[in-house]
């Protein structure tokens, strides 16, 4: 395989040629930023780079997603790469001559960097397909950021609870058809320094799922509470025993995170409430965790205080993502081929565990798949947080982006005949 080791040295060399241009394709996308399923700006140049390589995009999936086929000048196996493309819902802070031109729209998760880094190693691929055995297929995804609601508008305030990601859209539309063997995703992580390549082997994100709770009471005049069933205090004992389902009600090694993100009852200040509603979120790094355990803990504790109190509860509990679980032996080849190209330092094996959640895993649920982080803050500067309106990263992490993801899918693809090989 000396053709393909050959391979896997230049490619570091080959993103750093591209670099110039994909950070004009990304801070255009910046200052242009479109929510999930409003990206048509977003998608119509991916696939104008997409088509300057000589691929034909299938545009429209999903309303605003792209797929392209990369073939090897050799059959062999099919392997996916995914970019999500959408903006975040928020104002962006002022300081970059490239900032957001959209009033409630910026790229504050990365999603620009992560779409040229996409149209980055198709670049570099479609320079060395004659080394390739196999086929390698984009995935640009809309609206990460936006799972569509199904119930939105028939609960009370608007808070649905059932919904579907993009991602999984993507595959019911056929993205994984007819026979991808492999899917690929990567995210910036300002926790990590640029040129740093985060590799986990186990859970790389936590799963998701959304609950609402109504608690039912009955109303009395604020003089007169023993006349009543206060829907505030039943809810008040709920809210202090959640916590518990993560102190008491499972291992200590298993992280896992409750959030009440709204609370909303009573119409004045001297009558005894009758209704209460809750939504929120539960986090997991284990499947078993979010989709069996918490939501039994939640019916117990909410059947129990409800009866001892006189109340009565309706508990919505939906599942929305799982877990992102990298395969093993995916995890052992990346690691191999990021380091042949960064070096060996370049390859961070172990994080501290991330308990955001992210719709790739509807595609690593039903194959194999590798979701890699890419380091994306200057040593000795401060990390700034993802989805903060001011955040900034380090532009150099996207030819690291490039470089490491473009290894890892030659590494399974390549053919290690260097002949025909375009530098």
């Amino acid at each position: 395989m000396a053709g393909a080791s050959w391979l896997m040295t230049h490619l570091m060399d080959e993103a750093e040629r591209q670099f110039s241009s994909l950070v004009e394709l990304q801070r255009d996308l910046h200052a242009h930023p479109e929510i999930g399923y409003e990206e048509k700006r977003t998608s119509a140049r991916v696939a104008e780079e997409l088509s300057r390589l000589g691929l034909e995009p299938r545009t429209g999936v999903v309303e605003t997603g792209v797929i392209a086929d990369l073939c090897g000048e050799a059959p062999g196996n099919t392997l996916a790469l995914r970019v999500d493309m959408d903006a975040f819902p928020i104002d962006e802070a002022p300081g970059l001559a490239w900032r957001s031109r959209y009033p409630g729209a910026a790229h504050v998760c990365g999603h620009d960097a992560h779409t040229a880094i996409g149209i980055g190693v198709a670049r570099v691929l479609a320079r060395v397909k004659a080394q390739l055995k196999g086929t390698i297929r984009f995935i640009f995804q809309p609206a990460e950021e936006r799972p569509l609601v199904e119930d939105e508008g028939e609960r009370p305030y608007r808070e649905g609870v059932r919904a579907v990601s993009a991602a999984e859209l993507m595959i019911r539309s056929g993205a994984l058809e007819p026979d991808v063997k492999a899917v690929f995703g990567l995210h910036l992580w300002p926790a990590l320094p640029t040129g740093r390549i985060g590799i986990e082997q186990g859970a790389a994100m936590a799963g998701v799922a959304n609950f609402l709770a109504s608690v039912y009471g009955r109303s009395a005049h604020g003089a007169m509470p023993d006349q009543g069933v206060d829907a505030i205090a039943v809810t008040a004992q709920l809210l202090s025993m959640l916590q518990l389902i993560s102190s008491r009600q499972k291992p200590p090694s298993e992280p896992l995170v409750i959030t009440v993100g709204t609370i909303r009852g009573g119409d004045r200040r001297n009558v005894i409430a009758d209704r209460v509603d809750i939504t929120g979120t539960v986090r997991a790094l284990s499947s078993e965790l979010l989709r069996n355990t918490v939501p039994g803990h939640l019916r117990a504790m909410f059947d129990g205080v409800t009866s001892a109190m006189g109340a009565s509860y309706d508990l919505e509990y939906y599942p929305l993502i799982a877990p992102v679980m990298n395969d093993a032996a995916l995890v052992q080849g990346a690691r191999a081929a990021v380091a042949s190209v960064l070096g060996g330092q370049a390859v961070v094996p172990d994080m501290e565990k991330a308990m955001t959640s992210e719709d790739f895993a509807c595609f690593a649920e039903r194959l194999p798949g590798l979701y890699i982080k890419i380091g994306c803050t200057v040593p000795g500067q401060p990390v700034l947080p993802l989805h903060f309106r001011g955040f900034r990263f380090d532009e150099s992490a996207i030819k690291y982006g490039v470089a490491a993801m473009a290894a890892i899918i030659c590494d399974r693809l390549a053919t290690g005949d260097r002949d025909g090989l375009e530098v």
